[in-house]
């Protein structure tokens, strides 16, 4: 006796997107006198299991990873089920089908000094995660570089070594150094502006 639907587990964390629907908890599950339940909506793989390791169903997730928000192994499961009398077994196995994986890599770039320093940490986080040269990379940049360096890759930067690859660098923020601001001999708009804001903070007692 085979169950397929479509629902949302009770205790796990529902992702931001997706709705809650036909709701279950896995007591329900188990007292639903079926074999097997073979359920979607989450597409991530999860199985479910009574207190004695009974396989009761499982979410099989998505064979392929279609955006970063899929990223990582992918897989179908194949499996078989076999009952006699009241004894049920259940083998599962994840099987992969598709030929590329997507990876997202954060790589902190905080004392990067120059656009150089920057690509090596990019190269040394590629490295140390040694994906496929056939994936897809999303670079996820982060931390604070020195002001004026473009948190950028030269064009057809690692374009023979992954199938794709993407940087977004919009959690870079600029590394200042405040207390060059204080030297009175710094006269730009610039300089004058955060010494304003310094001496603010200096003479505000109150940390809230």
């Amino acid at each position: 006796d085979i169950l397929l639907f479509h629902g949302s587990r009770d205790n796990i964390r529902i992702p931001a997107t997706k709705m809650r629907t036909l709701p279950f908890s896995d007591t329900e599950l188990a007292s639903q006198n079926i074999d097997y339940a073979a359920i979607g909506h989450y597409h991530d793989c999860a199985m479910i299991t009574d207190p004695s390791g009974r396989i009761l169903g499982a979410y099989s997730g998505c064979p392929a990873g279609r955006g970063l928000d899929e990223a990582g192994a992918r897989s179908v499961l194949v499996g078989r089920v076999f009952r006699e009398g009241d004894h049920v077994e259940t083998h599962l196995e994840k099987v992969g089908l598709d030929q590329r994986t997507i990876h997202r890599l954060a790589v902190n770039c905080t004392g990067a000094g120059h656009s150089d320093a920057l690509i090596r940490k990019v190269e040394e986080a590629l490295l140390a995660a040694d994906i496929p040269p056939g994936d897809m990379v999303h670079v996820q940049l982060t931390g604070r570089i020195g002001p004026g360096i473009e948190a950028l890759l030269p064009s057809g930067w690692f374009e023979n070594r992954y199938f794709h690859l993407s940087l977004d660098s919009s959690l870079v923020k600029p590394d200042y150094d405040l207390d060059h601001y204080r030297e009175d001999r710094l006269r730009t708009t610039e300089a004058r502006f955060a010494r304003e804001l310094l001496g603010r903070i200096d003479a505000e007692p109150d940390p809230d």
